[in-house]
């Protein structure tokens, strides 16, 4: 459940005349009286309260990283009021002699041009994820801890939590009071997924056959898990290295979105792809009907069909057999691999690169993930990154991949590729000074250009021109 610190962050400014600099030793810490504030992000504050002014410093199974702190805050302290303003919490806490109440600390909350306010007696705000998820409780990353609440704020209690005492996990000592983390990230919850990572600790990278066996009742069909292995194993390293999950709730990415909150069985799966799980009544062993999906903005093929779709918008669609639909995201690079290849998971020798076409002029772009798989070295630098991308221009299709940086043991010098670029048969293709020859599928109606081995330390651009 370790997770890295992920928020750092400029240097302390003192607002107003009549402000003082805290007693404490640490940067970012405020006692007054009974009550300690620590500034560990943007959108976290941790607040404690004990009628002992018993203040645990200790790492708990909840927040190991205790050092975190983040610098960018302002503060106004006096003898009977503090106000810590982080950018994105407001918070203000008048000591009265009592516990913490609705009398004594609030904060506000920036909500995109909203404010929201919090208070003590508002801690039982429902979540829009109803259930902690088991992946980050035990090392894994598919899904998204319950952090998030419409408002934009969550408040976790640590209270009970048991602390870290010599590597083994002790009772917190009597008289050690209240202890909880304010999260208020408002429209922004990747910002808040990352100051959660800032203080549990960086999301564990899933190994490739853990990975492989987790996904299996996300992408059920074997074929489809297979060649798209190199697009999971990269958005899986993105979930640790932003804190993001590989299965992300629409209101993740479109927080602005009305619609992105009202269909909760949709996801994003990495960046580019969206599924809608079908829910339906079955008639012997066959699956009838069909299904209404929400498409957030921009332009979505259908990954069976290969039909398009304009978003935002909601349509009704024909179910897949397989009890889900996919949809890829148009003008973004997909990272895969061709299914011959499903047996030698390590080693990619063949990079296929698919992109359904995007909007003219906006360049989108990819990053392929690579390690040995099983070690643990990637913590150490034992990784590689290539980073590829898609740009139209009029009739004209730029395919770009950079230059591998990065090794790992094991790692396979040269690579073919085979562009994909679905939506019609191709007019010619050219790399460097060369026309390559186009395979069109009817069928798929997706048009084909093979590169053969090549120095995955030398980038290339292609350029392909379409009808």
């Amino acid at each position: 459940m370790r997770r890295a610190l992920a928020v750092v962050f400029l240097g302390c400014v003192l607002a107003g005349p009549a402000a003082a600099q805290s007693v404490d030793p640490a940067p970012g810490v405020f006692t007054m009286g009974q009550a300690r504030f620590t500034v560990l992000a943007p959108e976290c504050i941790r607040i404690e309260y004990s009628t002992k002014s018993l203040f645990i410093d200790d790492p708990s199974l909840f927040a190991m990283e205790r050092a975190t702190r983040y610098l960018g805050y302002s503060v106004e302290q006096s003898t009977g009021r503090l106000v810590l303003s982080t950018g994105r919490i407001r918070l203000v806490y008048t000591p009265d002699g009592w516990p913490l109440s609705v009398a004594n600390i609030k904060a506000e909350i920036r909500r995109g041009p909203q404010v929201v306010t919090w208070t003590p007696e508002r801690n039982d705000e429902s979540s829009l994820d109803p259930a902690r998820s088991r992946d980050w409780l035990n090392g894994r990353s598919l899904l998204a801890p319950d952090l998030f609440a419409r408002e934009g704020w969550r408040l976790v209690d640590d209270s009970n939590g048991r602390i870290l005492r010599d590597g083994q996990a002790a009772a917190r000592p009597a008289g050690h009071g209240t202890d909880w983390f304010l999260f208020g990230y408002g429209l922004d919850g990747k910002a808040g997924l990352k100051a959660l990572t800032a203080v549990s600790g960086a999301v564990p990278l899933l190994r490739q056959d853990v990975l492989d066996y987790d996904i299996a009742g996300v992408l059920a069909p074997y074929r489809l898990r297979s060649v798209l292995f190199p697009y999971t194993y990269s958005s899986a390293w993105q979930a640790h290295a932003d804190s993001l999950p590989l299965l992300r709730p629409l209101y993740l990415e479109y927080p602005n979105q009305e619609e992105a909150y009202r269909n909760p069985r949709e996801y994003l799966y990495g960046e580019s792809l969206l599924v809608a799980p079908v829910v339906s009544k079955v008639s012997g062993r066959r699956k009838t009907g069909r299904q209404t999906v929400w498409f957030p903005e921009g332009d979505w093929y259908d990954w069976f069909t290969g039909k398009r779709v304009q978003g935002p918008a909601k349509r009704i669609v024909d179910k897949s057999r397989d009890g889900f639909s996919l949809y890829a995201k148009c003008g973004f690079p997909l990272v895969m691999r061709p299914f011959a290849d499903r047996a030698d998971a390590g080693s990619l020798r063949t990079l296929v690169l698919r992109a359904y076409p995007g909007p003219d002029g906006v360049t989108g772009r990819a990053t392929l993930y690579e390690d040995d798989g099983t070690s643990r070295d990637y913590l150490s630098g034992g990784r590689a990154l290539t980073e590829v991308s898609y740009l139209r221009q009029g009739d004209r299709v730029r395919i770009k991949v950079e230059a591998t940086e990065g090794s790992f043991r094991g790692q396979l010098q040269e690579r073919s590729y085979s562009i994909e670029l679905p939506g019609g048969a191709a007019v010619r293709a050219q790399l460097n000074k060369d026309w390559l020859p186009i395979d069109y599928s009817e069928k798929e109606q997706i048009s084909r250009i093979f590169l053969s081995a090549r120095d995955i330390r030398r980038g290339f651009t292609l350029y392909v021109w379409l009808p």
